[in-house]
């Protein structure tokens, strides 16, 4: 019952119990823990939404920076790693990362596949760090640098009121991470 859900963190931070406001609005909240819809419908019984969000788009600029993104660090990570390697890595970093938005958020929906492309990236880091001796100097620079820079810009873009799943977000990259640790190859392929 998502009434039940707002007001306890409500009356745990606050103290005091509002039967008329709809949702908590606490922006301090980490990641977004409280739903601010007025609906209460449950998503998590729609299990298609766990991959089906890759699929679909809020608009054309939303479609097209998940796809730059997920091309340049799915190139860099192909240069040296097998698909048949990737793709379930990247396929378990989205069910990650849905698992942990809708369990946060049951009552929202995500769209795109930015946790994709989390996933991808942590997969990435963990390329370069089980490939750090094996690597020339410049594809690792280029790979960390590249990697830095888009976590810290996620990092910086942090802001609530923008509609961003980071809960999808950073849940796919430790999924990527972990799981590319565990299952990325050392390289043999000098570039």
């Amino acid at each position: 019952m998502c009434i039940r859900d707002r007001y306890i963190i409500g009356f745990i931070v606050m103290g005091k119990w509002d039967s008329e406001t709809m949702s908590y609005n606490n922006y301090n909240l980490l990641m977004g823990m409280i739903s601010r819809w007025p609906e209460c419908y449950d998503n998590r019984v729609q299990l298609w939404r766990f991959f089906s969000n890759i699929l679909s788009h809020a608009n054309l600029v939303h479609v097209s920076g998940n796809i730059i993104i997920m091309f340049g660090l799915s190139y860099m990570l192909e240069l040296y790693q097998s698909s048949i390697i990737i793709s379930p890595l990247f396929l378990i970093g989205v069910l990650h990362g849905n698992l942990a938005f809708y369990y946060t958020k049951p009552y929202s929906y995500a769209l795109g596949v930015s946790g994709g492309v989390f996933a991808i990236l942590g997969m990435n880091i963990a390329n370069g760090l089980i490939n750090i001796r094996v690597f020339p100097t410049l594809h690792t620079c280029v790979i960390m640098y590249t990697c830095a820079v888009l976590l810290i810009s996620e990092v910086l873009s942090y802001d609530e009121s923008l509609n961003v799943a980071y809960i999808c977000h950073w849940s796919s990259f430790v999924s990527g991470l972990i799981g590319g640790l565990a299952f990325l190859k050392l390289s043999l392929i000098h570039i």
